[in-house]
This record gives C-alpha cells, sequence and structure tokens, in this order.
C-alpha cells in the first residue's frame, strides 16, 4: 500500500506557510493522539501519520526534496525518470552508461545527476565535452566510497 500524500494527511494545501502547517498539525496531533485514544490503535496509527508528515513538511529541505520526488525521494528509492529508467543505479551502471554516450561517435551533451546522502542533497552536472577520466572520476567519488543514492539521472544531448 502507498503512503498517502503528506499535505492531505495534514489537511492542508502545497502552499502552506509555516504557521499554518503548525496549526494543522497540533489540531490532528492532540485528536488521535493515542494518550486520549487509549484503545484505538486506527487513532494511534493516524497520529504517526500525521506526525510523519509534520516532521517533513516542517523541514525546507526534506519539503523541498519531498515536493520534488515525493515518497521515493525521502526514501531514497528509485525515481522513474526520462525514457523509462528506474534510476536504481550504481556507479558501474552509470559508468557504463557514460560510456555508452561518450564515444567519439555520439552526439554531445550534458549529463544531470541527482544524489542523496542521510544529510546531503546534492546536484551533479557533466560536460560530456569534457574528458572522460574527469567525469569518471568525479562519479567513483560519490559512488565508490560513500552512500549516495543516485534519484534522478537526465541526459541532454544536441
Amino acid at each position: 500500500m502507498s503512503k498517502a500524500d503528506y499535505y492531505e494527511t495534514l489537511g492542508v494545501t502545497r502552499d502552506v506557510d509555516d504557521a499554518e502547517l503548525k496549526r494543522a498539525y497540533r489540531k490532528l496531533a492532540v485528536k488521535f493522539h493515542p494518550d486520549r485514544n487509549p484503545d484505538d490503535p486506527a487513532a494511534e496509527e493516524r497520529f504517526k501519520e500525521c506526525s510523519e508528515a509534520y516532521q517533513v513538511l516542517s523541514d525546507p529541505e526534506k519539503r523541498r526534496t519531498y515536493d520534488r520526488f515525493g515518497h521515493d525521494g525521502l526514501s531514497g528509492g528509485g525515481y522513474q525518470g526520462f525514457s523509462g529508467f528506474v534510476h536504481n543505479f550504481n556507479n558501474k551502471k552509470i559508468i557504463k552508461f557514460i560510456n555508452d554516450i561518450s564515444n567519439p561517435n555520439s552526439k554531445k551533451g550534458i549529463l544531470s545527476l541527482f544524489i542523496i546522502n542521510e544529510n546531503i542533497n546534492k546536484f551533479l552536472n557533466f560536460d560530456l565535452n569534457q574528458k572522460k577520466k574527469n567525469i569518471l572520476d568525479e562519479i567513483n567519488y560519490y559512488f565508490g566510497n560513500s552512500n549516495y543514492k543516485l534519484l534522478n539521472m537526465e541526459y541532454y544531448n544536441w
């Protein structure tokens, strides 16, 4: 079962300001708090959902990630992107992709990666006219010895 939209969970619109978000959360937290509903597991579950939604939407960085990628962006899961790719890549798959598109006969372009780890969201942009070794070294830096995950990859060619 998929998770409900955090904005719907709290009964607010996507353009909600911080004060209104807090009011909506507090109202629901009081209503569904386990101390007020001691023998109601559904209320306890709803309380947890509201708390999770507020935790994400009240943090500007998490909210931006959620607004852009939904629940997958927060969990580091694969992101369904352009051309039907499921972006659950490791560095070897990215390197193979770069080798395929950076041969002398291929069109030139830009490769954009959106990567995350538990603390950092980062955009990487590579001009495929650069030396392939420089691009591969940087990709190995992020994926070789770290826990970064790729959320989105886009390739623009000309």
